[in-house]
């Protein structure tokens, strides 16, 4: 085989292995770093996922499951740009989701708020107060 046949091929393979990778990529989803912690009375949700508009995320709280779930869709900037030739990619893109349990009795949905800013969304969930059941005391064999 000749060194040119032998070149075309190796950048053929090169070209297959790298339309693999995309293609793979274009399908699965990504999870953006979270970080959770807990205050006196609230839970705080922060995810980093810069380079999204309003409507580009859905958050959504499940009671059922105690579960937080944030997807998403973080569009490419090089979408627009026509046929690129990439050099370097280490920035996810498509579609991300996250699910965060919550082991912690939470107040209503409706009490929740969520801020995106500088490609942060942060989520604060209040925590359900205690709730107290006074007790009656009976006296001696079960009379009051």
């Amino acid at each position: 085989m000749s060194d040119r046949l032998l070149y075309g091929q190796i950048r053929m393979d090169r070209i297959q292995l790298l339309q693999q990778r995309f293609a793979a990529m274009d399908g699965a989803r990504f999870r953006p770093p979270t970080d959770v912690y807990e205050t006196e009375d609230s839970i705080v949700v922060i995810i980093e996922v810069a380079g999204l508009q309003e409507g580009q995320f859905e958050i959504s709280l499940s009671d059922a499951d105690r579960l937080l779930t944030v997807v998403g869709r973080r569009q490419s900037h090089s979408a627009d740009a026509g046929r690129v030739t990439f050099h370097q990619i280490e920035i996810p893109y498509g579609v991300f989701a996250v699910d965060v349990p919550m082991p912690w009795p939470l107040q209503e949905a409706e009490s929740a708020t969520a801020e995106y800013n500088d490609g942060f969304l942060v989520i604060t969930l209040q925590k359900a107060q205690p709730r107290h059941v006074p007790v009656r005391v009976i006296g001696e064999g079960g009379r009051t």
